[in-house]
């Protein structure tokens, strides 16, 4: 019998292999918010990279794009035609923060 007030302790249970069961280990990946300031070259790398990891469609890169614009270049958003694509918010940025590698 336990001491009064003394705590439980229960062993946890053994940890599964990452690949238990043929299932995948999948990784949290975050891309950081671009506020315009900073190198652009370096933050449309890091969205191109995590785009194709991850596999986005041409609609997911748009949204994922538009997501991660904050500041001044969120002000990008403002003014996007209903057609627009993630090639022509690149081409804003670029324009607008004097990057023109894309």
């Amino acid at each position: 019998m336990p001491t009064p007030g003394a705590a439980t302790v229960v062993p946890a249970p053994a940890a599964a292999p990452d690949n238990a069961k043929g299932k995948a280990t999948k990784v949290l990946l975050e891309l950081n918010l671009y506020s315009g300031e900073g190198h652009l070259e370096t933050f449309l790398a890091k969205f191109r990279y995590m785009g194709q990891y991850l596999r986005w469609s041409e609609r997911d890169k748009f949204h994922h794009l538009c997501a991660s614009l904050k500041g001044k270049a969120g002000q990008v958003l403002w003014d996007l035609a209903s057609n627009a694509t993630t090639d022509s918010v690149i081409e804003l940025l670029c324009t607008r923060f004097g990057n023109n590698t894309h």
